[in-house]
């Protein structure tokens, strides 16, 4: 079937080739008729146009000589030699056109000869006028001339017929073989279309039937490929050989072979296995299987190696591949990763030993042993159930002591000492420095590989530390020493161990602390001066310290429970118990004071505080309770009373706000004038209650103020605003001093606030004129400097300051505290006659000499020109003297001064040259007026005016015009090509003006080639085209190498006027001229005209006379009548060349 579609397509396409070339050779006829046909209408065309040339050039011959004859003037002969020149080429030309037409060839000949005869009649004709004059006579020349005219236009009617009737019957030709073609061309292209449609059918059917066949192989494959994708297994296929053909995804993912890499490799080169146990190659199930032919499955204990490192434990077997005919043709291997079952298996063995761990811990730290031993313990435990080969524990006795070794343990193959003391020395780290010491700084757990485990003194080949932390402190380390790393499950449960023992030791530590604390406590108690005593929570008093029983000269038993009373002044006693009773039900802290007997009978006032004790759960285990003589203290704050009312009655009479502070700087008093301006009530304002008066944003600072001054103990001093009663806000100044006791210490702080808003809104007033005087100095636009009497700068504003960082002036010139007056003397440059000046006109006024002084002065930079105006001013009224130096730029005042009177002069030329341009009658003189008077207008060294006649530079009239800087060049006179940039200008008709870098740059400028070195050089350049009335261009108006600069906008726009000004005089000149010439072509006609009229009027006349005498000769009145109609066909010409000219 596939050979039959390719036989057919093969002659199929023989077939189009065949008809191609048919069609080639039709297409091939029809355009060769096409371009005969094209070729004979060309010929046509061009028979015409050569017949009415030469009938022109003939005509051009004709006139000239008849003008000639009338005026005289060599001029009008020029197309009479045109004519003569080109009239045997023209005629040759259409001799050759006609060559193939013998009829037009015939015509031809009598064409050419009828035009030799009539250029000898004109050469004639020319000749005698030449020889005779305007007394001549040359009616019998230009009747000839008139006859030969005749003759030659007739020929040349024949011959425009002739190719018409050609023409046309040719174009009818032409049309029927292009519509012939056309109808063709539409044939074959139909013909090919069907046939490519065809033969796209045939092809179309043949691909589709190979690719219903290919489709088929492609879905086989594809069902293959994806269920060996699709299976969980590895599934590897290998030839008799042993050679592997095939790996499904799963197979290239753990053997790390990719399919195109691994087929026709060895199967031991992609599928290396080893025995689980010993590591030891085992042989692949493949080889066996194919020694025998059978399935063949190994033990699973295996493990696969990739290619990429990675070890996978395996379950595999192999099995034949069989052909239809049940031949072995190869094997194919199927595996899979069973690395998650042995996992399985491995964590519940770990976690059965991680439970047993937990287990033992804790009944070891149950146990009351020492602690040495249950640490022992533990650590036994540790290396029997994770397999380790040492654990040991380390503590600290105190938070910054160095840690000792507590406890360890060993595997049954290292010899172990049950006592620390008998551990090898490389067991106690030095502190700092060892990895125990930096794991118990950490509180991190540490895990690290044989190298680290070293420096514990084990070669083991993996360590981990594990700190044991009580709220966030490390008590001691303890560390495990193994051949295996431990996973995380351990290590996570090693944490919790960790966290049971750690709580142990704080426990074992807590209770050995209590007693120490117990101890300590009871000799503490006896010690202070204080009474102390201890309260069960139901009030029952079960211990006093030695001081009670000395104090009061009684015993524990008479004491016991409430014996307390019988010491109790009994006037005071009800009170006490009362509050005292309240207090346990509350179980708030209590306070009182009350007088207690001592052992001689007197009774001492003493301060009695109690404060309950509570256990974690917050319940009241006991209460501890002390009494203080304050015998003396009372009578000291007797005293104390007496002295604060005299100072408050002190303070009261004083105008400011007094206010009295503890030493913590609590604020505990104020006089009745702070009660009076805030309107505060009681104690609302005491402590840091009077914060509330400040304005909100000082308080910040006064508290920050405040606290520094308390904890240094210095003198305190702040301004600050309080809120009145009627809210508004008023300054004080506030001062405090510490007050001191004979030992140096603040006991108390005195302070006053005394009101200074009226002067502190008078200095407001005072900085806001100032700054408001400086604002308006600094927003002058002049520089302005106040000196004092010698000359010093007292002060600037910003725009002194400006100019002098503009213009790089700094310290010494114009800075505050210099002189002025020395740095104005030493000036140089631009400035120098000015400076001199300057100084005489500013010490005249600081004396008095003037009463102000005014100067105006250029001082020009290097790059720009400038200009000053410097005003001297005295301040009035006020002694020293001081005065104000004012300098104002009025650069853009000069410079439009400069520019109004540079516009009137410019004007004025304008008006002269306009003058000078309406005097000149000759174009010449125009062009020189305009080159000399835009240079002289403007201000430059090089003007030039050029006018063209239809742009050909060649014959142009140009004017220049150089200063005496270019001199040399003046007789320079090279004509311009028209290719430069000035030839731009004229195309576009618009002026240009650049820079000398930005002519250099552009594109259309061009040297003078060969005379380049002697052109007068350019800088900088511009120029405005010469436009007539009708728009079209003249010429161009430029200039280059301005005086001072480079052109401006307005140069350009100055020259532009001047162009036009010089485009209107060109025009004016122009028609003058033309006026000129035909006024004397009108005198030149008009007496031809008389001569040529009487000519004829006189044989008229004489002819009338003899008609007159002699009515009945017949004879003589024909040769009259033939006389008077020749003369009158004189008049006749005659007119008709007046109609002629007047045309």
């Amino acid at each position: 079937m596939r050979r039959r579609w390719d036989y057919i397509i093969i002659a199929s396409i023989g077939l189009m080739a065949a008809v191609l070339a048919v069609d080639g050779a039709i297409a091939l006829s029809n355009l060769r008729q096409l371009n005969e046909h094209a070729r004979l209408v060309a010929e046509t065309h061009e028979v015409r146009e050569l017949t009415a040339d030469v009938l022109q050039s003939l005509l051009d011959a004709e006139t000239g000589q008849r003008g000639f004859i009338l005026t005289g003037r060599e001029e009008y002969l020029e197309p009479y030699a045109a004519a003569l020149a080109q009239a045997d080429e023209k005629i040759a030309r259409l001799k050759e056109a006609t060559r193939g037409n013998p009829l037009q060839q015939a015509r031809v000949d009598v064409l050419e000869q009828s035009s030799r005869k009539l250029l000898e009649t004109l050469r004639d004709g020319i000749e005698h006028r030449v020889t005779d004059g305007e007394q001549g006579s040359y009616e019998d020349a230009v009747d000839q001339a008139k006859q030969h005219m005749d003759a030659i236009r007739a020929l040349e009617f024949e011959i425009r017929r002739e190719e018409t009737e050609l023409l046309s019957q040719r174009q009818v030709k032409a049309s029927r073989a292009y519509d012939s073609a056309r109808w063709s061309i539409i044939g074959r292209l139909i013909f090919g279309l069907a046939a490519v449609a065809g033969l796209a059918m045939v092809v179309q059917r043949g691909i589709h039937s190979r690719e219903q066949a290919a489709n088929a192989i492609f879905q086989e494959r594809e069902r293959l490929r994806v269920t060996m994708s699709s299976i969980a297994d590895a599934v590897i296929a290998t030839d008799m050989e042993g050679r592997v053909t095939l790996l499904n995804s799963v197979a290239e993912t753990m053997t790390g072979w990719k399919s195109d890499e691994a087929r026709g490799r060895s199967l031991d080169e992609v599928f290396t296995i080893v025995s689980e146990d010993d590591e030891r190659p085992v042989e692949s199930p493949v080889s066996k299987s194919l020694r025998e032919g059978v399935i063949v499955g190994l033990a699973n204990h295996t493990i696969l190696i990739g290619r990429n490192g990675m070890r996978y434990p395996i379950e595999d077997s192999a099995a034949p591949i069989r052909d239809v005919h049940g031949g072995m043709i190869g094997t194919v291997l199927v595996f899979h990763d069973v690395t998650a079952q042995r996992e399985k298996q491995r964590v519940q063995a770990e976690r059965a030993r991680l439970t047993n761990l937990r287990a033992d811990v804790g009944l070891a730290v149950a146990r009351t042993d020492e602690l040495g031993v249950v640490l022992s313990s533990c650590c036994e435990s540790v290396v029997r159930n994770l397999r380790a080969s040492t654990t040991c524990v380390w503590l600290r006795e105190t938070p910054n002591a160095e840690l000792r070794l507590a406890a360890c343990a060993a595997d049954d193959d290292r010899e172990a000492s049950d006592e620390v003391a008998g551990i090898e020395p490389q067991y106690h780290p030095r502190v700092q420095t060892s990895l125990i010491e930096r794991i118990a700084e950490a509180g991190d757990a540490y895990f690290g590989n044989g190298e680290l485990a070293a420096e514990v003194g084990e070669p083991a080949c993996s360590f981990a530390g594990f700190p044991l932390m009580v709220e966030g402190r490390a008590v001691g380390v303890l560390a495990v020493t193994a051949s295996q790393p431990l996973s995380e499950a351990a290590s996570a449960d090693m944490a919790m161990v960790c966290e049971t023992l750690a709580q142990c030791i704080e426990r074992r530590r807590a209770e050995l602390q209590r007693q120490r604390i117990d101890a300590r406590f009871k000799t503490l108690a006896n010690s202070i001066p204080q009474l102390a005593w201890m309260v069960r929570p139901d009030g029952d008093v079960f211990w006093y310290n030695q001081r009670w029983y000395d104090y009061t000269g009684t015993t524990l038993d008479e004491m016991r429970g409430w014996g307390w009373q019988a010491v109790h002044d009994p006037r005071e006693l009800p009170r006490v118990v009362e509050k005292l009773k309240r207090s346990f039900e509350s179980g708030e802290p209590w306070e009182d004071i009350f007088p207690l007997r001592r052992h001689d009978g007197q009774f001492r006032w003493h301060l009695s505080r109690m404060m309950p004790l509570r256990d974690e759960s917050g319940n009241i285990v006991m209460w501890f309770g002390t009494n203080t003589d304050v015998t003396e203290q009372r009578e000291a704050e007797a005293a104390l009373r007496e002295s604060e009312q005299r100072f408050r009655q002190l303070a009261d009479a004083m105008p400011q706000i007094v206010w009295v502070c503890r030493a913590d700087g609590y604020t505990a008093q104020f006089n009745e004038r702070w009660y009076n301006y805030t309107g505060c009530v009681g104690d609302e304002c005491l402590g840091d209650g009077w914060v509330e008066w400040l304005h909100p944003d000082d308080r910040q600072a006064t508290r920050e103020l405040w606290q520094a001054a308390v904890q240094s103990g210095e003198r305190y001093e702040i301004e600050y605003r309080f809120r009145g009663r009627d809210g508004s806000y008023r300054w004080f100044l506030s001062r405090a001093v510490p007050v001191r006791n004979d030992d140096n210490e603040i006991v108390q702080w005195f302070g006053t606030s005394t009101d200074i808003d009226d002067r502190k809104r008078d200095q407001q007033r005072l900085t806001e004129s100032q700054q408001f005087l400086r604002s308006s100095l600094d927003a002058l636009s002049s520089h302005i400097a106040v000196l004092d009497e010698t000359g010093v700068i007292l002060a600037v504003n910003e725009a002194w300051r400006r100019f002098g960082e503009r213009n790089g002036l700094v310290t010494p010139y114009y800075a505050v505290g210099h002189n002025y007056l020395t740095a104005c003397e030493p000036q140089s440059g631009a400035c120098e006659e000015h400076a001199s000046e300057a100084s005489d006109g500013i010490r005249e006024v600081i004396v008095g000499k003037r009463r102000n002084y005014l100067v105006e002065y250029p001082c020009h930079s290097p790059t720009e020109k400038r200009w000053f105006q410097m005003r001297v001013t005295p301040f009035h009224g006020i002694s020293p003297t001081r005065v104000v130096v004012a300098h104002e730029d009025i650069t853009h005042r000069v410079l439009a001064e400069q520019a109004t009177q540079r516009r009137s002069e410019q004007l004025e030329c304008l008006a002269d040259i306009v003058a000078r341009l309406n005097a000149a009658r000759d174009v010449c003189q125009v062009l020189e007026i305009v080159a000399e008077g835009a240079r002289d207008t403007i201000g430059a060294h090089q003007a030039v005016s050029s006018l063209t006649l239809n742009e050909n530079w060649a014959q142009s009239i140009n004017a220049v015009s150089l200063s005496d800087k270019y001199a040399e060049w003046r007789d320079f006179d090279v004509q311009p090509n028209g290719q430069g940039i000035y030839a731009l200008v004229c195309q576009r008709a618009r002026s240009m003006r650049l820079t000398q870098a930005e002519l250099e740059a552009h594109p259309a400028w061009h040297a003078f080639g060969q005379y380049a070195d002697q052109h007068p050089p350019m800088r900088g350049w511009v120029a405005a085209p010469m436009i007539d009335s009708d728009g079209e261009n003249l010429g161009v108006l430029q200039l280059s190498d301005r005086y001072e600069g480079e052109f401006t906008r307005d140069d350009e726009a100055i020259l532009n006027q001047m162009a036009q000004v010089a485009s209107v005089a060109i025009e004016n000149s122009r028609l003058y001229q033309d006026l000129k010439a035909a006024d004397r072509r009108k005198d030149e006609f008009l007496a031809t005209l008389a001569h040529e009229l009487r000519n004829p009027l006189s044989p008229l006349s004489a002819a009338a006379q003899l008609l007159n005498m002699e009515p009945n000769d017949s004879e003589q009145v024909r040769e009259l009548s033939t006389m008077i109609t020749r003369q009158c066909e004189q008049l006749k010409r005659l007119i008709d060349d007046l109609l002629d000219v007047s045309r």
